[in-house]
């Protein structure tokens, strides 16, 4: 069989995964789940095995079309995007989104769309958690396509789709810039998870990626640390999360320009939270903040070793000590990294930021599987693969949806971060953190 024959039919192999999950599978069907990701990761693999043998630019057209195919689905496995719609309406009618906690606001408010929304919210007792420039794509979806749930559907997926095409070309120039080989850019055009987690089950990870690459595609490769401040202030915007990176910058920059970086990232941060300018409404979107670390729960690694430990010696699960607990010690851990590394390299950063990220989700108590694919960009810009088999195990979490009631299966867990820790820890003694020393 020809090289161009395997293409064909490894390409069809991952369409025919995407329709599966995209049309035919819901989150409590594990078997299905598995077979339509399993076909997906055949073409992935044998994509990742030919390295620089691979047509690049094809592949890249490829991994566009196979996150066009789930336009017009439902989000497969995931339910978030019905409270996307609800904050959307909130925003068209005139409601900031963060005043009210829906099984409060449904109480006065029973009325089309909300009494048709309500019985599909996972949130029903929590104040929204999605910052401003989320709630700009909610209500550009509700807006477009008010009668609709496809319509809105269909508007926030294109445009996680067009933020997707733009972290690719990012990733792909700063792959040239660095001299790493062109055919990275796949690890994370043609990640399976990736395509479904953002593209098909709409989660905004999408729209921190393509801020978080384009803060370093203005570092690396065009040397202009302004509009890389606006990027990753925007990155803040969309996700909480890129503030950990600020630490890195004072041995980057020096303490003036990095004072000036991290005084913009703050500032376009800041400004990007303009619905928060309130006391009230800035607390009541802290409080669902602190929730996520204090009550919720879910594969998380470290965390379920101490809570086991805490039950043995306590009796009762202390997840509000543990979660802020583990928070504090990953943020110790960057802020060391970043006090011990005196790198000037730029293209340093990457390295950086994958193990920043990674050691923040290691202490986190919950991990969804859609939480990695920002380390899978990151880790397309370096010479680390672990977070590649991270974004296959931490699929198999997917059969906790499977059992009734739900319940986590802790074997899972424990196989998956075995692995992802044990192949960590050898890639960095082969020395992979030390490239551009």
């Amino acid at each position: 069989m020809t090289a161009i024959a395997k293409y064909y039919i490894f390409s069809f192999v991952a369409i025919i995964g995407v329709v599966i999950l995209g049309y035919f599978t819901e989150q409590n069907e594990f078997p299905k789940i598995c077979l339509g990701y399993g076909l997906m990761w055949s073409f992935y693999i044998f994509i990742l095995q030919q390295g620089e043998q691979n047509p690049i630019r094809i592949l890249i057209l490829i991994a566009i079309l196979l996150r066009c195919i789930l336009i017009p689905s439902y989000p497969p496995l995931s339910d978030d995007f019905y409270r996307f719609i609800w904050d959307g309406f909130n925003n068209l009618d005139g409601i900031n989104p963060y005043q009210f906690k829906p099984e409060i606001f449904i109480q006065e408010n029973n009325v089309s769309p909300y009494k048709d929304i309500y019985p599909e919210l996972n949130s029903t007792i929590y104040y929204s958690v999605y910052p401003p420039l989320l709630q700009g794509i909610f209500t550009l979806g509700t807006w477009i396509s008010p009668n609709e749930l496809m319509g809105s559907v269909i508007t926030m997926r294109t445009s996680l789709i067009l933020f997707e095409i733009g972290s690719i070309f990012f990733i792909s120039r700063i792959i040239q810039q660095l001299r790493l080989p062109n055919w990275q850019v796949l690890i994370y055009a043609l990640n399976p998870l990736a395509i479904v987690e953002i593209s098909g089950n709409l989660h905004f990870e999408g729209m921190m990626i393509f801020f978080l690459t384009g803060s370093l595609y203005f570092l690396i490769c065009q040397k202009r640390f302004i509009p890389s401040s606006i990027c990753l202030g925007l990155a803040v915007g969309a996700k909480l999360l890129p503030l950990i990176f600020l630490p890195f910058f004072l041995h980057k920059l020096g303490f003036k320009k990095a004072f000036i970086y991290g005084l913009v990232t703050g500032s376009i941060a800041f400004l990007s939270f303009f619905m928060l300018w309130d006391i009230e409404l800035l607390s009541h979107f802290r409080e669902s903040v602190r929730l996520y670390y204090k009550s919720f729960e879910f594969n998380g690694g470290i965390y379920y070793i101490i809570r086991e430990i805490g039950y043995l010696f306590r009796g009762y699960n202390e997840i509000a000590t543990i979660g802020p607990g583990l928070a504090l010690f990953s943020a110790l851990g960057i802020i060391s990294l970043a006090l011990w590394d005196r790198n000037q390299h730029w293209e340093r950063l990457p390295i950086l930021f994958l193990l920043a990220l990674s050691l923040y989700q290691l202490c986190s108590t919950t991990v969804h599987p859609w939480y990695i694919a920002p380390l899978v960009a990151l880790a397309s810009l370096t010479p680390f693969r672990y977070t590649i088999y991270w974004s296959g195990l931490i699929l198999l979490t997917y059969i906790n949806y499977s059992y009734e009631p739900y319940r986590e299966n802790l074997w899972i867990v424990a196989l998956e971060y075995t692995l992802v820790l044990s192949i960590l820890i050898r890639e960095l003694r082969m020395g992979y953190f030390q490239k551009y020393k």
